[in-house]
């Protein structure tokens, strides 16, 4: 009976292994057991490593099922490709898309100055009298349009009278003395007597007597208003200043009239003496007004400085036929510059690439468009002058903001070359 349980575990090892697994002190392993223990972490371990491949090759299929599909959307708008952006031909109608090559060619540029409309100081004159004078009528108005030999004021003067006074004299003696001829007269007083009438004459004429009263006082011998004589207009022209009263004594030099040919007018403009050497006169200009643009050209350069502001004053002619400018009012001026050929283009072309620089879009082949920045040297009304970019290179010329909204879409960035 004692040998009973001894048999059965010899015949039955498998739960004898299990036994002595349970038991809190079991016996060693034997060699084959301890052989199999070693062998089944790594078992497990290579299962590990089998299961992480398994996952990489799912999820590289799936990363490969993702660029297939983004190599499929190819022909939509707007693809990125190697640092540029391609748009299809039906896209680039629509959106009216030009490209035209870079070429060198004159730019004129206008440099600004501000100005103020003159008197052409040519075309205008001042009515005064030569003697002292009081006024006793007035002819004329101020905004008068008048004429040559138009009557402004008549005016009296007592040296006037003197004047005329000694040339009645003079011309009843020199009739006189023609009438009795030289074969009674001696040549002395013949000749003295020529003299005091053309003396006479030539004091009334430079006191201001109109010659045709000077003439109708010789003829008649006798003057309508002894002292009288009139201010008369020597040219045509505005009346622009008329500041007297009746009854007020005149004395010489003292403008009583202005009279202005507004036909042109001048402007004046200042430059800084460095920009005052590329302006000669003759140079053509533009002054612009309340919206309106008229065309002149510079007359004078003036050679004295302004000592407050340093700068050069130009003299421009502008016609004003119609009145429009007014002395005293404030235009702009750009002056027409004429320099070397340039490269430039149209300033619509020129936009801001992401970080912040100007740039334009460059055609790198057949409807794929490129940003390239570049530096602009100045600016007239529609274009731009630049550099950084060779003469032929292909610019995008119209629908720049187009292709750039394109290019957004694609997260697309600015590579320079």
């Amino acid at each position: 009976m004692t040998d009973s349980p001894i048999v059965s575990f010899a015949k039955a090892p498998a739960l004898g292994l299990a036994l002595a697994v349970s038991l809190p002190f079991s016996p060693a392993l034997s060699a084959d057991d301890d052989h199999v223990a070693h062998e089944a972490p790594h078992r497990s371990e290579s299962k590990n490593q089998h299961n992480d491949r398994d996952h990489a090759a799912a999820k590289s299929g799936h990363d490969g099922e993702a660029e297939d599909s983004h190599e499929g959307e190819g022909a939509h708008d707007g693809e990125k490709e190697g640092g540029g952006i391609s748009i299809p031909p039906y896209s680039r109608d629509l959106a009216s898309i030009v490209v035209s090559p870079l070429k060198r060619a004159a730019l004129p540029s206008l440099l600004n100055a501000p100005g103020e409309v003159r008197v052409n100081e040519y075309n205008a004159s001042v009515v005064t009298p030569r003697i002292p004078a009081i006024i006793q009528k007035r002819h004329a108005l101020l905004g008068k349009t008048v004429s040559k030999g138009t009557v402004l004021a008549t005016l009296f003067s007592v040296e006037m009278a003197d004047a005329q006074g000694e040339h009645l004299i003079a011309s009843q003696e020199w009739r006189r003395v023609q009438k009795l001829g030289k074969s009674i007269v001696s040549d002395k007083r013949y000749t003295e007597t020529y003299l005091a009438f053309q003396q006479s004459t030539a004091k009334l004429e430079t006191y201001g007597m109109a010659p045709d009263d000077i003439r109708e006082l010789t003829q008649t011998g006798k003057a309508k208003n002894l002292g009288s004589f009139d201010l008369i207009a020597e040219q045509n022209g505005v009346i622009v200043n008329d500041a007297f009263r009746l009854g007020e004594l005149i004395e010489p030099g003292r403008a009583v009239f202005e009279i202005v040919d507004q036909t042109t007018v001048w402007v004046d403009a200042k430059i800084s003496i460095g920009q005052s050497r590329g302006i000669t006169p003759g140079t053509p200009a533009l002054v612009r007004f309340d919206g309106q643009t008229r065309n002149a050209a510079v007359k004078q350069v003036l050679s004295q400085i302004d000592e407050t502001t340093r700068t050069v004053s130009l003299r421009l002619e502008l016609p004003n036929h119609d009145r429009q400018f007014k002395p005293g009012q404030f235009v702009d001026v750009d002056l027409v510059l004429d320099p070397k050929p340039v490269l430039s283009v149209p300033t619509e072309a020129v936009i801001k690439s992401p970080d912040g620089d100007l740039a334009v879009f460059v055609e790198d082949a057949e409807g794929k468009f490129a940003l390239r920045e570049i530096e602009t040297v100045r600016q007239t009304q529609s274009r731009t002058v630049i550099e950084g970019l060779p003469e032929g290179t292909r610019i995008v010329t119209r629908g720049a903001f187009f292709v750039q909204s394109e290019a957004a879409k694609g997260s697309f960035q600015v590579h320079n070359h």
